[in-house]
This record gives C-alpha cells, sequence and structure tokens, in this order.
C-alpha cells in the first residue's frame, strides 16, 4: 500500500526522469553543433538527474509495491504535464481531456488499492 504522504516524491520522480531526457536531448545537440562545452554541461546534468530519478525509484520501491508506485509516478506526470500546459502555456483542457485525466486518475486509485 502506498503512503499518500510521498505524493510529492512521485512528482518529484517523474521530474527527475523528464528532466533526465530533457537535458540528454540538449547535451546531444550541443554535440550536434561541436558545442562541446555546453554538451558536458548537459550530460552532467543529465546524469545528475538519472541518479536522483534511480534514487527517488529505489526510496519509493521500499515504501510500496512497484505495481502501485509505476501507475502513480505515470499518473502525477501527466497530470502534471496537464497542469503546466494550462498554467505555464495557456492551453485549454477540453473535456475530453478532462475525461481522459479523470480516468487516468481513477486507473491508479485502482491500481494502487490494497488487495
Amino acid at each position: 500500500m502506498i503512503a499518500w504522504l510521498d505524493l510529492p516524491l512521485y512528482g518529484l520522480y517523474a521530474l527527475a526522469g523528464t528532466t533526465a531526457a530533457a537535458t540528454a536531448k540538449l547535451a546531444l545537440a550541443a554535440v550536434g553543433a561541436r558545442a562541446m562545452g555546453r554538451a558536458v554541461l548537459y550530460a552532467g546534468a543529465a546524469g545528475l538527474a538519472i541518479l536522483a530519478s534511480f534514487g527517488l525509484l529505489l526510496f519509493l520501491l521500499r515504501r510500496a509495491d512497484l505495481s502501485a508506485m509505476v501507475p502513480i509516478a505515470v499518473g502525477v506526470n501527466l497530470a502534471s504535464a496537464a497542469i503546466i500546459a494550462v498554467v505555464v502555456f495557456r492551453e485549454r483542457l477540453s473535456g475530453a481531456k478532462l475525461a481522459g485525466l479523470g480516468l487516468i486518475a481513477l486507473g491508479v486509485v485502482c491500481l494502487s488499492v490494497s488487495r
């Protein structure tokens, strides 16, 4: 069973993984542009984000089953992306998008209920 007080950690876990992917992509682009200084900086940031992601993964796995932890992390990641899209990028959430987010939330709850 999950501890709902750990929910911010699920968000950090998702954010660390997303940051690792984004900075690794920036590192590859910098290599392509022959900007090796930036490439090393971005690669280092990607490495730190990967370490943070794995550290949080190991911590959360000690506290919850993988079958509960992963759906929650994915759900938090998707919900955060939707919130950022609305707040930062002024996107509109249609009824279908809201229904989809609701179904994701319901799925997370169903998967994380103890048996």
